[in-house]
């Protein structure tokens, strides 16, 4: 499913399917309303935002747990932290070099024939954009890494409040050591992993500063 197709359904709501067959059904005199730059406007585009992604951080009492809140595209923390990336090396490794999206494949031959781990990994995530966009593809890959990324505690909010800024909330206590990059923090035994300092009722909460996923 495209972007454009995923946000026309989260701007319709749950009866999309018919509201598309309505506005089908007869001639229609559409209009598109922008929210104005007044702080007012902004301030209730920000709590509708807010509203519908504060259930998902939520502790099982209900009172909230501690969040940070990080601004940034929404594949950086998801590449880094769910894993996909790494676990399905093989599969991406195959796709660029059957496809070669931008040219890419020799790169990344001549990088791992070096033994550049940093550069290696940076043209595997940037190639994983490619292979979910495929459009030559069967499957629902955006949704595969979407559910294999909340196993890792990495939950992706699409539209939330119907606001066209996408959200993640990553819940700390659940990520998988073994699937974070290996660059990132490392346990003390050296592991890649979790630091130790993290608490596990701790969230973290990544807005879509610009565009995995």
């Amino acid at each position: 499913m495209s972007g454009g197709v995923a946000l026309l359904r989260a701007a319709l709501g749950p009866s999309w399917h018919e509201a598309l067959l309505e506005m089908a059904s007869r001639p229609c005199d559409l209009f598109l309303r922008l929210l104005d730059g007044s702080f007012r406007e902004y301030q209730r585009s920000a709590q509708r935002w807010w509203k519908a992604i504060e259930p998902n951080h939520l502790d099982v009492d209900g009172r909230p747990r501690p969040v940070y809140f990080v601004s940034s595209n929404s594949h950086s923390l998801a590449n880094l932290l769910g894993g996909y990336a790494h676990v399905h090396k093989a599969q991406l490794l195959e796709f660029c070099r059957r496809v070669d999206p931008e040219g890419l494949a020799a790169p990344l031959d001549a990088a791992m024939a070096k033994g550049d781990d940093v550069t290696t990994w940076n043209i595997l995530y940037y190639v994983l954009r490619a292979y979910l966009h495929d459009r030559t593809a069967t499957d629902d890959r955006l949704a595969a890494v979407q559910q294999f990324d909340a196993e890792s505690g990495v939950r992706t909010i699409m539209s939330p409040g119907k606001i066209d800024v996408d959200a993640q909330v990553i819940d700390l206590s659940r990520l998988r050591p073994d699937r974070v990059d290996p660059r990132g923090p490392r346990a003390r035994d050296g592991a890649p992993g979790r630091e130790t300092g993290a608490h596990p009722q701790h969230r973290l909460t990544a807005r879509d500063g610009a565009y995995h996923h």
